[in-house]
């Protein structure tokens, strides 16, 4: 047992952890790393600093949040020193991570279709928040009927229907009550893909 005045005891740094933010543009993500759980018990906390890369890295922040941006698939690295009056110290890595796990929306974009009218195009479109340009293709179309008894029936020999990219062309709708249907699948910059049901009437 001892009897004294304990004169200083030591900071802990506390970075925040690695984090993973998900982009919001084409360009990746702004973010702020955020130190503040950092503490002294003797509340002396003079100094905040943060490097990049390593503990020896250059200084990018003096502060206890830290913003940064990185574009898609971009990870940082950086190390937060916190220093007291008494220059005792501790040090706290962390990363931080641009990621992009969001698919794109697509749309098909159909219509009415009526006969006699042909051919009838349908072209589907695709929107996403981190790619600029997602171009949907269209994959296995079938044409078919339902009959009384509520039985679907196979009627594909007897429409006339191409498929181009995001376009669909029906040459020969197969007569009224013929239901033409389709899938849309889009893909953004990150592989993230979407499929959806596309499917068209035709009405009296």
């Amino acid at each position: 047992a001892l009897a004294g005045t304990l004169t200083n005891q030591p900071p802990t740094a506390d970075a925040g952890g690695d984090q993973t933010f998900e982009c919001t543009s084409p360009a990746g993500a702004s973010f702020v790393l955020d130190g503040t759980g950092s503490f002294d018990p003797d509340n002396d906390i003079r100094v905040v600093s943060w490097r990049d890369g390593t503990r020896v890295g250059p200084e990018v922040g003096f502060q206890s949040l830290l913003p940064g941006a990185l574009g898609i698939g971009e990870t940082q690295t950086v190390v937060l020193r916190v220093i007291d009056g008494f220059a005792q110290a501790d040090e706290d890595p962390a990363s931080a991570a641009v990621v992009d796990t969001t698919p794109p929306d697509v749309f098909c974009n159909t219509g009415t279709v009526v006969p006699p009218n042909k051919p009838v195009t349908f072209t589907a479109t695709a929107t996403d928040v981190c790619t600029e340009s997602v171009i949907p293709t269209l994959l296995d179309y079938e044409c078919f009927k339902i009959n009384g008894a509520g039985k679907v029936v196979d009627k594909t020999k007897s429409c006339k229907v191409t498929l181009s990219g995001p376009t669909i062309v029906i040459k020969n709708t197969g007569g009224v009550g013929q239901h033409i249907a389709w899938t849309a699948r889009g893909v953004d910059g990150s592989g993230n893909a979407t499929e959806v049901p596309c499917e068209v009437v035709v009405a009296n």
